[in-house]
């Protein structure tokens, strides 16, 4: 469809075909830096020749780093100069500058090396610890160790900015030490620190019966370390002696609790572990155990008993509010939190080692639910609806009775939850109404009717019909439901006649709310040229209008250029948009010869200079693209005599007119160009005699 409307609007372009071109120099030699210039940039010119005079002398760089200075364009006999920039890679390069049909070469040599060098750390704890060696260069390096104790844990070598990382293992001794880590004939140190004391218990536990007793235990430190012990409880009491003598001696008091206990001795940073039996006692409690409602509520039970005891409990929902200790007959009240589970619970009141049993019902479920309905956009949507239950173990879920409404997750914790669910569009033209039976309770969902509705892959290249990252200045085409008339309607342009219109039928395009120029619109397919202003963005919000209605916004990944080739079928491959140098359509009827010139029509260029105007048809101002074009017929690079705006045709729209290179075989040969490092799409062919 767009190649039709192409061949409608084709002007006359004229291409230069009986030319002859000679420069002088062919090409230089140059270092990595200019002595005279401040910045390092080397400059000079080249000398044009043109034959006749009125041929036209297009001059540009193949290479980023060379620039022109003057004489881009002209005719006839004339000169153009040109900028190198200082070349700060270890590595000769070579670039080109294409003069009309004339290629001029510049070789330039490598630059000279400088290190940096850094360690993240360069002082080590003895237990060893891991560290980064960063290095900053263009050139090559190598990494080596005098110390079998640094060991790295990858490739030691490599080119350019690196960085390496390494580990220092342990210090068995107890001197400090030193490494060294060499760079490329430049040095740096490493020290550790020496090991630390350790110390060993002999025995390392130690068992007391209920009487208590005395007891010793063995202190060995290979460093010959310093020491002090201590005990963590009071009845474990250390004997007088020599400071740091060993062994050390220690005094057990009588157990008079029916419950074994633990203490320690601290010997520097290790412990001898002492446990003591419980002495032999009769407890009996009376009442033996308790049971409860669902509500809060109270109790107390007597102890009857010749010895001390004490009371624990490991459930939260317990409480001992007096009688916690005691020593003979006594009486321990307790409380019980009310039980907001569904489950009953027990739990136990621990008395000296004899338990004390509490049990309690559970609660009973009701719910409730907010809010109690949504409404949806016909675009589709999500929601979620708040659910709150009277226990935290009653049990509910949510389903879905309309097959439109997904339930996504049903999230429950103590006595609140959430459901997710989801709303796919609406593919009709007239609102619905669907229900969620979400614990018992009804949640509706009413729906409007569609609107627009596209997707990331059914937005495609206009030429390639391919999709991928948007460029500025691209003519994309854009796949969805309820985006336009039911009848297409084609490009409409402004009063004054210069450029495309945004609306076009009551159907709009946006990328990040700015309208952009419409191609043709209709119910399943709108075609727009992206905005010059999303240039330099990372990404763009796409939408399409219709009628005032909005579609769903799809972010899109923007990229410098997007090259693709237009072809007569409209499908992306095959025969491409191409123009023999008699301005006759490209065919396997009417092919073109090797050698001869072709007008290939393309989009996807990006950023133009001058720049872009959104939507303008182009007329005796030609803009080109800011990035370096190239042609490849065949296996074969083709020369590009002219790049840029087609006149008479949309700003979007790239002419390119290539030679055919002479020996390109007869019959159907590939085409593709390139804009910068990207590449049109494979399939599109030339005819070739």
């Amino acid at each position: 469809m767009f190649f039709v409307f192409l061949f409608l609007v084709i002007g006359a372009a004229e291409a230069q075909t009986n030319c002859s071109y000679s420069i002088e120099p062919t090409g230089v030699n140059i270092p990595a830096r200019a002595a005279n210039s401040p910045d390092g940039a080397y400059r000079d010119s080249i000398r044009i020749t043109a034959s006749p005079s009125n041929c036209r002398r297009d001059v540009t760089s193949q290479a980023e780093w060379i620039t022109i200075s003057f004489g881009e364009t002209g005719t006839g006999n004339g000169s153009a100069g040109y900028a190198v920039r200082q070349n700060l890679t270890p590595f000769p390069r070579t670039g080109t500058i294409l003069v009309a049909t004339r290629t001029f070469t510049v070789n330039q040599a490598a630059a000279v090396c400088n290190f940096q060098f850094n360690l993240s750390r360069s002082r080590f704890p003895s237990e060893g610890a891991g560290g980064t060696l960063t290095i900053n260069t263009p050139c090559s390096w190598e990494v080596t160790t005098d110390a079998d104790w640094i060991v790295f844990g990858g490739s030691r070598t490599g080119t350019g900015n690196g960085s390496l990382a390494f580990t220092v293992g342990a210090n068995p001794a107890a001197t400090e030490r030193i490494g060294r880590i060499s760079v490329s004939g430049q040095t740096l140190v490493i020290t550790q620190s020496a090991a630390g004391c350790s110390f060993t218990l002999t025995p390392a536990v130690a068992n007391i019966g209920a009487e208590g007793g005395t007891g010793s235990v063995e202190v060995t430190s290979p460093l010959g370390c310093a020491w002090t012990a201590t005990a963590n409880v009071p009845w474990i009491t250390i004997n007088p002696g020599a400071a740091g003598a060993s062994p050390v001696s220690y005094t057990v008091a009588a157990n008079r609790t029916p419950e074994a206990r633990v203490g320690m001795i601290t010997v520097a940073d290790v412990q001898l572990v002492i446990t003591q039996a419980g002495a032999m006692c009769n407890l009996i409690l009376t009442p033996p155990n308790a049971a409860f409602a669902a509500a809060a509520g109270q109790g107390s039970f007597t102890v009857a008993t010749t010895c001390e005891w004490r009371t624990t409990t490991q459930d939260s929902w317990i409480a001992v509010t007096s009688g916690g200790t005691g020593s003979g007959n006594g009486t321990v009240n307790y409380t019980v939190a009310a039980n907001t589970s569904n489950q009953a619970r027990n739990g136990n009141i621990n008395v000296s080692g004899r338990g004390f049993a509490v049990s309690q019902q559970g609660a009973a479920c009701s719910y409730t639910i907010s809010p109690l309905g949504a409404a949806i956009d016909g675009a589709g949507g999500n929601g979620s609806i708040g659910v709150t239950a009277t226990s935290t173990d009653c049990n509910w879920d949510a389903t879905s009775n309309a097959n439109w409404i997904r339930v996504q997750a049903v999230s429950r914790g103590g006595t609140s939850g959430t459901v997710s669910y989801a709303a796919l569009p609406n593919p009709d033209s007239a609102p619905r109404t669907g229900t969620i039976l979400v614990a018992g309770q009804t949640f509706t969902v009413t729906q409007a009717a569609a609107g627009p509705q596209i997707t990331a892959a059914g937005i495609v290249n206009a030429a390639s019909f391919q999709p991928g990252p948007l460029a500025p200045g691209e003519i994309v085409t854009l796949f969805g439901l309820h985006l336009g008339p039911a009848n297409l309607a084609t490009l409409e342009l402004t009063s004054d006649g210069q450029s495309l219109t945004k609306t076009l039928s009551g159907t709009r395009v946006l990328f990040d709310d700015e309208a952009a120029p419409m191609v043709f619109s209709a119910a399943g397919q709108v075609s727009a040229i992206v905005p010059y202003a999303t240039a330099g963005r990372e990404s763009t919000r796409v939408q399409v209008e219709f009628e005032g209605r909005r579609s769903n916004a799809v972010p899109m990944a923007m990229a410098a250029a997007a090259p693709a080739i237009f072809t007569r079928s409209a499908t992306g491959s095959g025969p491409g948009a191409i123009l023999n140098e008699d301005f006759q359509v490209n065919s396997a009827a009417n092919p073109a010869a090797a050698g001869s010139i072709i007008m290939i029509f393309a989009t996807g260029e990006g950023e133009t200079e001058p720049a872009g105007v959104d939507g303008r048809l182009t007329g005796s101002a030609l803009a080109r693209p800011k990035l370096p074009v190239k042609v490849f017929i065949g296996d074969a690079e083709a020369g590009v005599l002219y790049a840029g705006s087609a006149p008479g045709l949309v700003a979007g729209v790239i002419q390119i007119n290539a030679r055919i290179p002479l020996g390109t075989a007869a019959g159907e040969a590939s085409v593709r160009f390139g804009v910068g490092e990207l590449s049109s799409q494979d399939g599109v062919t030339v005819a070739v005699r």
